[in-house]
């Protein structure tokens, strides 16, 4: 491996490791405290964390973590309702909020936090040592 793609990767290791704990986290309560099998799971799982996927292009993996953890809590609030015995007609369309509410807030949260942790050049002149 050469010394950028090594840096690359250290930066971002974080990042990596906090979108595996969520793939963990889902699996894990899918198929302990639900039953289910993973393979259909494992689909919706990765849609939902495209988002932090994404997030891995800022500088910093800071982002990253931060829109897994918010789009983890709006998917383990998913699974919640889909694991309870559904009494009403239809299917359980709690995965619809984790669209429309948890990845808009997962971007948003990101972003915040990317752009909070840019690295400001010091101002020139001022307070140099």
């Amino acid at each position: 491996m050469n010394d950028a793609f090594r840096h690359h990767l250290a930066i971002r290791s974080l990042g990596l490791v906090a979108i595996l704990f969520g793939f963990a986290v889902q699996s894990a309560y899918e198929f302990f405290l639900c039953g289910g099998g993973l393979t259909g799971f494992w689909a919706v799982t990765a849609i939902a964390m495209a988002v932090p996927a994404a997030m891995l292009a800022w500088p910093r993996s800071s982002p990253c973590v931060v829109a897994t953890f918010v789009i983890l809590a709006f998917c383990l609030w998913a699974n919640s309702m889909e694991c309870n015995p559904y009494q009403g007609g239809g299917a359980a369309m709690s995965y619809v909020v984790v669209l429309l509410y948890g990845i808009p807030v997962a971007v948003a949260a990101g972003i915040a936090v990317g752009i909070a942790t840019i690295p400001r050049r010091a101002a020139r002149g001022q307070n140099a040592p």
